[in-house]
């Protein structure tokens, strides 16, 4: 599984791993997994997988640990990275083909603790 994992630097592609673990009751690639999701690094351009993948975890109880730890650092990293109008308004236009996604970073960010000082309001995300 190692040389599998060297290769894989998606992390929708990796929640989807253990999703299939999850299912097939696969045990042996799981930490491996997990520690690549922890390892990869977290830039704009990376994102929307990153919190696509927290979609895909959502019901898997098993891994809700892995999905909780992502979703902070989605959030961490959406607060200091959309920290202006003009980086909301850049992340939008830039992803205009997945809106869904760019709605679940705002709704990141209105969360307790979010960036509500930039004045993203429900009204704006709705």
């Amino acid at each position: 599984f190692a040389g599998m994992m060297e290769c894989c630097n998606n992390f929708e592609e990796l929640a989807t791993m253990l999703k299939l673990c999850d299912f097939y009751g696969i045990q042996e690639p799981v930490a491996l997994i997990s520690h690549k999701i922890e390892a990869l690094k977290l830039t704009m351009d990376n994102l929307l997988s990153c919190t696509r993948a927290c979609g895909l975890l959502d019901r898997v109880v098993k891994f809700a640990h892995v999905k909780r730890s992502l979703s902070l650092r989605c959030k961490a990293f959406a607060s200091a990275n959309l920290a202006t109008w003009q980086a909301l308004v850049t992340l939008i236009a830039d992803n205009s083909q997945d809106l869904v996604t760019v709605n679940a970073v705002l709704e990141l960010l209105m969360r307790p603790g979010g960036k509500q000082s930039l004045g993203v309001t429900e009204a704006m995300i709705r």
